[in-house]
């Protein structure tokens, strides 16, 4: 009984010493103090992190209005240049209207004088530039006549009339004063311009087709060897060079190589003025 008396009985609580109460008092300080100090650390800490990250968006917000006012004065500029270049093309094409207007009235002015000073049934081609085309045509393939005037030597057998033999005629003579126009029959390539012992001074034109036209005794060629020359373009002047006893155009057809008869490609009042 006694033991479980014992067993039983409280223990009374005694205090703590003054020493260890000074001791837990410093001790709670300390911590107190650790714990404000890291407070205070952490607070700057944060701080220190707002500010930096301010100063970054800041940086960044400047960068991109840097961007975009480099980008704007780029667009500005290409806009200006863009602008700059459809005046000018304005202007251009102002100045190339007015020189077609300035160059009709010069081409109906020649156009008047020529009809007036040449042939009256020689008339110009509207519808081409070239001022040097006669529309001329007579029949449906355009043949253009050469020259006008009296025919006094047609296609065929005939006695030459400068060694009185007898010769093959390969085409017709049409009589003409000296610097005549001569224009030419058909459109093609210049084969031969230059100066020949029977024709004198010629011109070959061969066209596409296979034909090829003559023109002998000129005066002077307009044309060039390899030259492209249009149906009723100017190519000569009629004159008296070569084997000739007067003034007059030699004008000869061929096809393939083959002379061909010229009335079979015209007819006779075609050459009258």
């Amino acid at each position: 009984m006694e033991s479980e008396i014992k067993k039983n009985k409280r223990i009374p609580h005694r205090k703590p010493s003054r020493r260890y109460q000074k001791m837990y008092a410093s001790e709670n300080k300390m911590s107190k103090r650790i714990a404000f100090q890291l407070c205070v650390c952490v607070i700057l800490i944060g701080i220190l992190l707002v500010i930096s990250h301010i100063k970054s968006i800041q940086y960044v917000s400047a960068e991109i209005k840097n961007a975009i006012s480099t980008d704007m004065s780029e667009k500005q500029a290409q806009y200006i240049k863009n602008e700059i270049v459809t005046i000018v093309e304005k202007i251009k094409n102002v100045k190339s209207k007015k020189a077609n207007i300035t160059d009709k009235k010069t081409y109906n002015i020649t156009k008047t004088d020529n009809k007036n000073s040449k042939n009256s049934n020689i008339e110009n081609n509207e519808d081409n530039e070239d001022k040097n085309i006669s529309k001329q045509s007579v029949n449906t393939d355009l043949w253009y006549i050469p020259l006008k005037g009296i025919i006094t030597s047609f296609f065929g057998e005939r006695e030459n009339p400068t060694s009185e033999n007898t010769q093959f005629h390969e085409g017709i003579d049409i009589a003409a004063d000296e610097n005549t126009d001569v224009y030419a029959a058909r459109s093609g390539t210049v084969e031969f311009s230059g100066y020949s012992k029977s024709y004198g001074n010629e011109i070959k034109i061969e066209s596409d087709d296979g034909y090829e036209t003559l023109y002998g005794h000129l005066n002077k060629s307009c044309v060039k060897d390899g030259e492209k020359v249009k149906a009723g373009q100017l190519i000569a002047y009629s004159g008296n060079t070569g084997d000739s006893t007067g003034p007059h155009l030699h004008f000869g057809i061929y096809k393939n190589g083959t002379a061909e008869n010229p009335m079979d490609f015209y007819k006779e009042n075609d050459f009258e003025n």
